[in-house]
């Protein structure tokens, strides 16, 4: 019934949470035209998600190599992906390995083509073997600069994405604009422009990009159009600490998403994205549904004469809105 005209993102950390909670969520979109009288017409009923990014896996450097590992409960999750992935992915949920820098000072960004070339087909078999749907790139806590290192280069991170993406070309290659190793990825490199190999990318919750704005400050990454790039990295307010909510509420760009009503930078892109799912908790009982009712005010603004609006509501089954609720249980 409908589309609901976005690919709906998630996060999910293995070290609180089971990953089946990701596939319990549904969502009901519905427009009222006030015009005539009080007219409804459902826009779209259906699954929330539509690609799950399961972490944490890093690149390390381990005797010269970038080496792909993973944290203990990444592992576990991975080895028994069919009781804790397959079942989402029977369902259509496209679930996507997400990749971070190791902290040891090799990354994305500063690799050599015989690490890539290595790296790419470690990646490559960890797909093939725990059936996944793609990979997720984002370019964080490598500890770039540390002794003995390469330092950063341009054309790096661009090769692996190309590499990723020629060696498993059916697969989704997705990337969190960091900035700090990306800002390259807005040329060409080494005849490469990341969006001809890149399916989705988006800022993270610390940056709130919006490179596509008529008054922007920043470029967009080479080749990839606005439809496909997530402006916004949503989070449930109340998972923030004080000092986070005073510096969002200082924000001029946050200061439209806290008003949750004209916030112009999304309403150009298809991709919306959400932090790690959590539980339900005491005293943060809209973890769910806040985050995704500011996509639907941002996505689907009202007109100045507020002659319509669009409404959202993200239905929960029992087994979910319990306190604690799929909470990790090994």
């Amino acid at each position: 019934m409908g589309e609901k005209q976005s690919t709906v993102i998630a996060y999910i950390d293995t070290e609180v949470m089971n990953p089946l909670i990701a596939g319990q969520f549904s969502l009901s979109i519905d427009s009222y035209d006030y015009s005539e009288g009080f007219e409804e017409t459902n826009i779209y009923k259906g699954p929330l998600l539509d690609i799950l990014n399961v972490r944490t896996a890093f690149l390390k450097e381990v005797q010269g190599r970038a080496v792909l590992t993973y944290t203990t409960d990444m592992e576990y999750v991975l080895k028994k992906h069919i009781r804790y992935l397959r079942p989402m992915q029977e369902n259509g949920l496209k679930v996507c390995l997400a990749i971070m820098g190791g902290g040891t000072g090799l990354g994305f960004a500063n690799l050599t083509d015989a690490q890539i070339s290595d790296f790419t087909a470690q990646v490559q078999t960890a797909v093939s073997l725990y059936d996944l749907d793609g990979i997720n790139l984002w370019d964080k806590g490598a500890g770039y600069g540390k002794e003995g290192m390469a330092p950063i280069n341009d054309t790096s991170y661009a090769k692996l994405i190309k590499a990723l993406k020629n060696a498993m070309p059916d697969k989704l290659l997705t990337l969190v604009d960091t900035r700090e190793t990306t800002e390259a990825l807005c040329d060409e490199q080494a005849g490469i422009s990341v969006g001809n190999y890149l399916d989705y990318a988006w800022s993270s919750l610390e940056d709130f990009l919006a490179p596509y704005e008529t008054d922007a400050t920043i470029r967009p990454l080479a080749g990839i159009s606005e439809k496909k790039y997530g402006t916004i990295f949503l989070r449930d307010i109340a998972a923030m600490s004080q000092e986070e909510q005073m510096n969002l509420m200082e924000n001029t760009i946050i200061g439209e998403y806290m008003n949750m009503m004209r916030f112009t930078p999304l309403s150009g892109t298809d991709v919306v994205v959400g932090a790690d799912i959590p539980y339900m908790d005491y005293g943060k009982e809209g973890v769910w549904n806040d985050p995704w009712a500011t996509w639907i005010s941002c996505k689907f603004p009202a007109p100045e004469d507020f002659s319509s609006s669009t409404m959202a509501q993200i239905e929960v089954p029992y087994s979910v809105r319990d306190y604690y609720m799929f909470q990790k249980d090994w």
